[in-house]
C-alpha cells in the first residue's frame, strides 16, 4: 500500500505511538506528511481529504470544523474518529473495536459498522471512555445525492 493513500491519518492531538494500534503501513501522522504539530486544523482536514484518509483526532472541535469544511468546499471527507484524551484509553478503545468488545452501530446500517464503512460512508465515530462509540453521519451532503 502506498503512503499517499494510507487509510488512516493521525492528527497531532493523538500521540504518534497510537500508530502501533493499527495494521502496519495503514496509518500515517500529519507530521510525517509534512505538517507541523501546530498546523492549522483546516490544513489537517485538507490533508486527510487529499490522502483519502479517515482522520483520527482527540480534538473534540474537529466535528464542527469538518462539517464546515465540507459545506464550504462541497466535497465529502473520508470519515472522522474522535477519541478521548489519553493514549491508554485510545489504545484500549481501538483494541475493543477491533476485537468487537465495542461495536460501531449506525442507526441506518443493519449490521455493526467496520472502519472501511466509516471511511467509505463518511461517518463520524465519537469514542467514549465507557460503552459503545457513537456513530453518526459526518454530513448530509446535498451535492453527494443521486439525482432523480
Amino acid at each position: 500500500m502506498g503512503r499517499r493513500h494510507s487509510p488512516y491519518l493521525l492528527d497531532a492531538s493523538v500521540p504518534p505511538d497510537l500508530k502501533d494500534s493499527f495494521p502496519r503501513d495503514a496509518v500515517v501522522t500529519s507530521v510525517e506528511c509534512g505538517l507541523t504539530a501546530r498546523a492549522d486544523d483546516q490544513d489537517v482536514i485538507n490533508l486527510a481529504l487529499e490522502r483519502r484518509s479517515l482522520l483520527i483526532t482527540a480534538d473534540q472541535g474537529f466535528l464542527q470544523k469538518c462539517r464546515k469544511y465540507q459545506a464550504q468546499r462541497q466535497k465529502c471527507l473520508f470519515g472522522l474518529l474522535i477519541l478521548p484524551q489519553g493514549i491508554q484509553f485510545q489504545e484500549r478503545i481501538i483494541e475493543d473495536v477491533a476485537t468487537r468488545r465495542k461495536k460501531l452501530i449506525h442507526p441506518q446500517i443493519d449490521r455493526p459498522v467496520i472502519w472501511a464503512d466509516v471511511r467509505d460512508e463518511n461517518l463520524v465515530v465519537i469514542a467514549h471512555l465507557e460503552g459503545n462509540p457513537t456513530v453518526i453521519d459526518l454530513c448530509d451532503c446535498p451535492w453527494d445525492k443521486p439525482r432523480e
